[in-house]
């Protein structure tokens, strides 16, 4: 009798666009087979096509004594075998644990996909229904249209789309006055109505004025809906080809500031207990390096009790530096560094987004751009040293 041959299949389902990518791998030739099929109503049906698909290949191969691995239980297996009659002389069907066939699975889910994205590239035709467009859109996770989105985005509307996709409480930036359109046109395209809260209530921690809640409650026409989805369809063509690039916060670096000294491999929490412990004017400092000049003076003339006028210039670069500061305060110093700034800054709702946000997350990406920021300075004046040394 000749050696086993082991035909290794799987399947990769999804509900939304009713698609199913198979996924064969034939370790006697290491050749890997996939397909894409439509209109199929469950995951057991698809489990099931994968591995018909796996005995029709070794039929074609005209294999013997067989073996077709599979990882669904569920299946029922009497038709198969009955329509195995005559063709195959020997096999068996062997079901292992899904970590067994992960290689099958990951060619299934690529076939599925490319297929679904076909199909989206395709439904952007001048010959489709808008509302059919629409409706196919707001069909799709939260997580899909925030992914979708992200590809249209400036680097603001990236960096606090990233915080929401991340599930994270807080992300590095705040919303600007006035940039609340795009996250309108979300809530919109977004389906289901918990969704919309949790998303409406992550832009209102994120916007430090006062919303008007009209924006979001009153849409725009559809065409205009229809015209950014194709937008974000031929947005997302282009990223084919071209990797989104992370701004991703490094952390370990080594910095010094006078008498401040981050040591290297410290980061997340660790980091910021260690600054913490340094004494205040030292982390004013630190952190003063992402402000402007009116932002240090201000901070200046509270840590060393002078007077201090109206802050003229109040942009959310300022805000996010006191709240960087508030929260690497010692809780004694918390209130009366609030009190002073909520006297010189005039921004609506204030309280809420400075003092409720106490926000570990926050705080470790603030730390992040102080380094990279510094890291920057230290950059420039070598350079500079350098150039004035030159003959």
């Amino acid at each position: 009798m000749t050696d086993n041959k082991f035909m290794i299949s799987d399947a990769s389902y999804s509900e939304v666009s009713r698609c199913a990518g198979l996924g064969v791998i034939d370790l006697h030739t290491n050749k890997k087979y996939s397909e894409s099929v439509c209109n199929i109503d469950s995951t057991y049906t698809a489990e099931y096509r994968a591995l018909l698909l796996s005995v029709q290949i070794a039929i074609k191969n005209k294999y013997d004594n067989v073996v077709f691995v599979y990882d669904n239980k569920a299946l029922k297996l009497e038709t198969l075998k009955l329509w195995l009659v005559d063709k195959i002389q020997s096999y068996q069907f062997l079901w292992l644990k899904r970590s067994y066939v992960r290689e099958a699975d990951k060619i299934a889910k690529k076939a599925r996909l490319l297929h679904e994205k076909l199909m989206i590239k395709n439904s952007c035709s001048s010959r489709i229904d808008g509302n059919a467009l629409i409706t196919a859109f707001k069909s799709y996770s939260q997580h899909k249209i925030i992914r979708a989105f992200m590809a249209i985005s400036n680097k603001e509307q990236f960096e606090v789309l990233k915080g929401y996709r991340d599930n994270k409480k807080y992300s590095t930036v705040f919303i600007s006055e006035g940039g609340l359109d795009f996250y309108c046109d979300i809530f919109y395209l977004l389906s289901k109505e918990k969704n919309k809260s949790s998303f409406y209530n992550y832009i209102d921690r994120h916007y430090p004025y006062v919303i008007n809640t009209s924006l979001f409650t009153n849409p725009k026409p559809k065409k205009y809906y229809i015209d950014l989805i194709k937008k974000i369809i031929s947005r997302l063509g282009k990223l084919n080809t071209k990797r989104v690039k992370n701004s991703s916060v490094e952390i370990n670096k080594k910095i010094t500031i006078e008498k401040i000294n981050i040591k290297p491999k410290l980061e997340g929490a660790v980091l910021i207990e260690e600054i913490r412990k340094k004494p205040v004017l030292r982390i004013v400092e630190l952190c003063s390096v992402l402000g402007s000049q009116e932002d240090k003076k201000l901070l200046i003339s509270h840590f060393k009790s002078k007077k201090a006028e109206l802050h003229s210039s109040m942009n959310m670069d300022s805000i996010n530096l006191f709240m960087l500061i508030y929260t690497l305060l010692q809780k004694k110093q918390k209130n009366n560094f609030y009190r002073f700034i909520k006297k010189r800054i005039e921004v609506k709702n204030l309280e809420k987004k400075f003092v409720k946000n106490n926000n570990m997350e926050f705080t470790i990406a603030m730390i992040g751009k102080v380094i990279n920021k510094k890291s920057m300075v230290s950059q420039n004046a070598t350079a500079k040293k350098k150039k004035v040394k030159e003959p």
